[in-house]
């Protein structure tokens, strides 16, 4: 926490089994907490976009696909 602080919080959005303990690691390293607030929320609606844009990619793919056939 006191090397990465934001970006890990922001990195650990990104990655399943990080995901549940990023919030403890920064309790226990006493980070503050609008600072993790911060990185929390952003990296939670970047995360939100990137899952709906692959899904929306994947379900465009897949209708392009059963056209062809």
């Amino acid at each position: 926490m006191k090397k990465w602080g934001i970006p890990g919080i922001f990195i650990g959005r990104f990655f399943g089994p990080l995901r549940a303990a990023v919030p403890l690691i920064a309790g226990i390293f006493e980070m503050p907490i609008w600072r993790f607030q911060l990185a929390n929320f952003s990296s939670a609606f970047v995360w939100a976009a990137v899952l709906l844009t692959i899904g929306d990619g994947i379900s465009v793919g897949v209708k392009w696909l059963s056209a062809l056939f």
